[in-house]
């Protein structure tokens, strides 16, 4: 799996069902939060918890800080996500409290609190909290 053909490190992955099974994509609009530079650079302290939920760990991610390269998100799940592909970046998940699954073409990994999840970049993914 890999944008540069055999380049690079890669897998193999064989589909129980072909993914061309797919009825439809539709993109999910990025977050409409404008980003400013943080001049002069002072401490914040961000109140995560007083965040209100939404309806799963994809739709409902809040953005708390952002640059070119990386976007650090904030989520409270209430129930399973959709199925979700970033295309743009690699994911990586820290689950704070709570137990999920995530269902990918990889398989189902249980995440646990303390656990940190890498997504690959286009790796089509649904979260299922416990």
């Amino acid at each position: 799996m890999g944008q540069d053909g055999f380049s690079s490190s890669s897998s193999l992955l064989y589909h129980l069902h072909a993914p061309t099974s797919i009825v439809a994509a539709e993109a999910i609009a990025e977050s409409a939060e404008c980003l400013v530079d943080n001049h002069p650079l002072l401490p914040r302290h961000l109140r995560t918890h007083d965040l209100t939920g939404g309806p799963d760990l994809v739709s409902g991610r809040r953005l708390l800080l952002a640059n070119n390269d990386v976007r650090i998100l904030y989520a409270v799940a209430q129930g399973p996500s959709a199925l979700y592909r970033d295309a743009a970046g690699d994911e990586v998940v820290y689950l704070e409290s709570g137990s999920a699954d995530l269902e990918s073409v990889f398989g189902t990994v249980r995440a646990r609190p303390g656990d940190y999840v890498v997504i690959p970049a286009s790796t089509t993914h649904r979260w299922v909290p416990q």
